[in-house]
C-alpha cells in the first residue's frame, strides 16, 4: 500500500510537471524565443485569431506553467532530502553541489537562448538549504514574505516618503534581439553568453521573479512536508478548498491589477503595485490549475489515465526536453536559422510548438524503453554522487 502511494505521487508529479513543461514551449513558441515580433499583412482572420490565442495563453499559461515548474523544483529538493535521510546520509551539501552542476548545465543553456531561467534556479535553489528541516509554519511565513515581493514594497514606501526620488529602472537590451534577429550563430552565442546573461538576470529581478522563485521553491518544500500530491481523503479535501479559493483570489487580483493604473499614484508605485498583483494573480490561476489537475488525478478516470501515459515520460525528461526545446526553437525562428519569427503569428508559432511537442515525445518514449533518465538527468545525477559510496 506504501508503495502504491509513492507511486501514485510521483506519478502525478510528473505528470504534472510534463503538463507544465508543454506550457512553457507553446508560451516560449508564441513569443519567438523572446524575439516577438508580430508578422506583417496578414489576413485580418488571422489577425484576429493570433489574438484570441495570445489572451487565452496571457491568461492561463504565461507565467503559471513558469510557477508550476518551480513548485515541483521546491518539491523535489524534499523528496532528494526526505531520501537520504531515510539513509542516514546528509544531503544539504550534495544539494549545494548539485545546484552548481546546475549552474554549468544553465551556461550550456544560455549560450543559445538567453531567456535561460536555470541560472536563477541554481543560485535561489540555494534558500532550500536551510529551511529542509524548518517548521511548517517558518516556511509558510517567509515564502508569504517572497510572494508579496519586498523589493517593490520597499520601492513602495521609498517614493511615497519621496516624490522626486529616483529610482532606477532595470529594461532589457533590445540590442540582444538585433542580433539574434540579424546575427550571425557566432554573434548570437556572444551576445547571449554576455550582455543576454545580464539582461535576462535584470529583467528578473524587474519582474519580481527573484522573490517569486525563492517563494514558489519554499511552497514546493512545504507541500511535499504536508504529502500534498498523496491520494488520502486529507489531500483530495485540500485541492478542492484550494480549487475553489484560488477561483476567487484569482478574480480579486485580477480586477486590482487591471484598476491600479487608472488611480493616478506615482509611476515607481503603480509599477510596484503591479508587480506584487500579477504576482498573486498567477499564483491563484496557477494553484487553480493544479487543483484542478491533481483532482482528476486522483479520480482515477480516462482522463487520467490519458494524461498519464502522455506527460509522465515528457515530465520524466523535464530537463532535457527543457533544454533541446530551446536549442529547435530558436534554430527555427532566429535570423541564424530559418527566421520565421518574421512569418509565423501566434496559432501557427504555437502549432509549430505542439509539433516539437510530438517529436520530444516520440524520443523520450524510445529513450526511457532503454533507460532509467534523461541524458541531462543522467550526467547531473552521477555528477551529484561523485565522490561518493552512493551505488
Amino acid at each position: 500500500m506504501i508503495l502504491e502511494k509513492a507511486t501514485n505521487r510521483l506519478n502525478v508529479v510528473d505528470a504534472l510537471r510534463g503538463a507544465s513543461l508543454l506550457g512553457i514551449l507553446l508560451l516560449h513558441n508564441i513569443l519567438h524565443f523572446n524575439l516577438y515580433y508580430i508578422p506583417e499583412n496578414q489576413p485580418q482572420w488571422i489577425i484576429i485569431l493570433d489574438k484570441c490565442v495570445f489572451k487565452f495563453f496571457y491568461l492561463f499559461i504565461s507565467g503559471k506553467a513558469y510557477i508550476v515548474f518551480s513548485l515541483l523544483f521546491g518539491f523535489s529538493f524534499y523528496i532528494q532530502l526526505r531520501n537520504q535521510e531515510q539513509k542516514g546520509n546528509s544531503f544539504k551539501w550534495r544539494f549545494a553541489w548539485r545546484m552548481l552542476l546546475l549552474l554549468f548545465i544553465a551556461e550550456f543553456h544560455a549560450l543559445f537562448y538567453s531567456g535561460n531561467i536555470l541560472s536563477m534556479y541554481a543560485f535561489v535553489g540555494l534558500i532550500l538549504i536551510p529551511f529542509g528541516k524548518s517548521s511548517n509554519q517558518s516556511i509558510l511565513k517567509i515564502a508569504t514574505i517572497c510572494l508579496l515581493q519586498p523589493l517593490e514594497l520597499l520601492k513602495i514606501i521609498a517614493t511615497t516618503i519621496n516624490q522626486n526620488m529616483d529610482i532606477s529602472y532595470l529594461y532589457l537590451n533590445f540590442t540582444v534581439n538585433d542580433i539574434m534577429m540579424n546575427g550571425s550563430f557566432i554573434d548570437a552565442i556572444k551576445a547571449n553568453f554576455t550582455d543576454g546573461q545580464i539582461c535576462n538576470t535584470l529583467y528578473y529581478i524587474e519582474k519580481g521573479r527573484l522573490f517569486q522563485t525563492a517563494g514558489l521553491f519554499l511552497l514546493g518544500l512545504l507541500l511535499g512536508k504536508e504529502g500534498m500530491f498523496e491520494m488520502n481523503n486529507r489531500t483530495i479535501f485540500f485541492w478542492k478548498k484550494t480549487r475553489k479559493l484560488s477561483s476567487i483570489t484569482f478574480v480579486v487580483f485580477l480586477v486590482l491589477n487591471k484598476t491600479v493604473g487608472s488611480l493616478g499614484m506615482h509611476t515607481v508605485i503603480t509599477e510596484s503595485l503591479n508587480t506584487i498583483f500579477s504576482t498573486l494573480t498567477n499564483l491563484s490561476m496557477a494553484f487553480f490549475l493544479i487543483s484542478i489537475f491533481v483532482l482528476l488525478w486522483f479520480r482515477k478516470t480516462n482522463m487520467g489515465h490519458f494524461l498519464q501515459q502522455i506527460m509522465i515520460p515528457y515530465g520524466r525528461m523535464s530537463l532535457t526536453n527543457y533544454i533541446f526545446q530551446s536549442i529547435i526553437g530558436v534554430t527555427i525562428y532566429y535570423g541564424f536559422g530559418f527566421g520565421m519569427y518574421k512569418y509565423l503569428g501566434a496559432t501557427l508559432s504555437m502549432l509549430v510548438g505542439l509539433v516539437i511537442f510530438l517529436i520530444q515525445l516520440a524520443i523520450t518514449r524510445i529513450w526511457l524503453k532503454h533507460n532509467k533518465q534523461g541524458i541531462l538527468e543522467h550526467l547531473w545525477k552521477k555528477g551529484t554522487w561523485i565522490y561518493s559510496n552512493r551505488k
